[in-house]
């Protein structure tokens, strides 16, 4: 059986590879003319590496990440450290798996690498599939833009929060906007500026906004990024942004903090779009992983780790010859619960993170009065995940 992917993200790629694992043909649709290894960091826990492990790939994607020294907390208009953390030690502890940092454009080559690697797997680039509707008997119609209509045995969208699929298997319409803007820049680690540690994943809290900054490129950069509430509605996650506007935004960041948000020479910026959790991601041979599923907040960094989960469990409920509708289903009833709490655990996550008068106060006081083990702990429904 031929599956098309829609998509060319991690979600998409690291499908094709696992269903390829599997003996199926994988086809990936990517509207842009190569596959693109360009992006922000990100952050691979335990369950992120597990899925990378079974998929395959682990070995290339290790020597691009990084281990961050300490996880790092620090208020960010006084600069004091609420609390830091070994977090490398205490991960492998308690999941028997690192914690890495790495850059998107690093794990993307390296899925890439693998996925070419692998017998039964081909990328079509440069042909946006603009048009997707479901067929009776369970099939899927899609219109690939300047190569005209297909209609493949089966259809996996990966094609991320605005999903031209999900509009076919759910018509849920466009998402919402979250009201943040979320400020991205790479910074050369030899720049960073006193008081500010490029080995450490560190998290600046302000009334409002916040901050987090981490190692990538094998330490060579530093990836900050910067969030705000915003109305700003622009398309897309690479649009130019002005330092005035992180600025604007951090007016009330201490000196180190306020240093560092100065130093990239650009910044670049997307606005948050969310759903609600809601089932309903096949339809007959038509499936949804990723973002175009179950879009997840950044504010617990699993956006990566939860497509990459996806591609896994997905893979080993399908066998080539078998019921590929069925196996969609029994894919999504075992990720459902597991992406909805992710998806609401991280919005909550993200009004901590933005406190402000006497919730602030006390939120800081938990985090100094909380041991690194127990912050990892409440998250051991997260990080434990293993592949079935």
């Amino acid at each position: 059986m031929q599956i098309a992917i829609v998509g060319g993200g991690i979600a998409g790629v690291a499908a094709a590879l696992a269903l390829a694992r599997r003996g199926f043909e994988a086809q990936v649709f990517e509207q842009s003319a190569r596959i693109e290894e360009l992006g922000a960091g990100l952050q691979l826990g335990p369950n992120a590496v597990r899925a990378l492990q079974s998929l395959g790939a682990w070995e290339r994607v290790a020597p691009l990440t990084v281990q961050p020294r300490a996880l790092t907390v620090r208020n960010g208009e006084t600069g004091a450290v609420l609390s830091s953390s070994d977090v490398a030690a205490i991960f492998e502890r308690r999941f028997g798996a690192p914690y890495r940092v790495a850059h998107r454009g690093d794990l993307m080559r390296a899925l890439v690498e693998t996925a070419k690697a692998t017998p039964g797997l081909a990328f079509s680039t440069g042909g946006r599939v603009d048009f997707a509707e479901a067929l009776p008997g369970g099939g899927m119609r899609l219109r690939v833009a300047a190569r005209g209509a297909m209609e493949p045995e089966a259809v996996i969208g990966a094609d991320g929060v605005r999903s031209v699929i999900r509009q076919a298997v759910i018509g849920a319409g466009p998402p919402r906007r979250s009201g943040y803007v979320y400020f991205r820049a790479l910074l050369p680690a030899a720049r960073a500026p006193e008081g500010v540690s490029g080995e450490d994943v560190t998290v600046w809290l302000l009334a409002g906004v916040h901050a987090v900054h981490y190692p990538v490129s094998a330490g060579r950069q530093i990836n900050i990024v910067a969030v705000a509430k915003s109305d700003w509605a622009g398309e897309g996650w690479s649009a130019m942004a002005s330092h005035e506007e992180v600025q604007t935004a951090f007016a009330a960041a201490c000196p180190p903090l306020a240093k560092l948000l100065a130093a990239p020479a650009n910044w670049l910026k997307w606005a948050g779009a969310v759903r609600e959790p809601v089932p309903g991601w096949s339809k007959g041979r038509a499936v949804l992983i990723g973002d175009a599923a179950h879009p997840t907040p950044p504010f617990l960094a699993q956006g990566a780790a939860m497509a990459l989960e996806d591609a896994v469990v997905l893979a080993r409920h399908a066998a080539p010859g078998g019921d590929i509708a069925e196996a969609f289903r029994t894919y999504e009833a075992d990720r459902f619960a597991r992406t909805a709490r992710m998806v609401r655990e991280a919005a909550r996550q993200g009004r901590i993170y933005h406190m402000d008068g006497m919730m602030r106060t006390l939120r800081d006081l938990a985090i100094r009065l909380a041991p690194g083990e127990a912050t990892v702990g409440r998250l051991s429904w997260l990080y434990a995940w293993t592949p079935p």
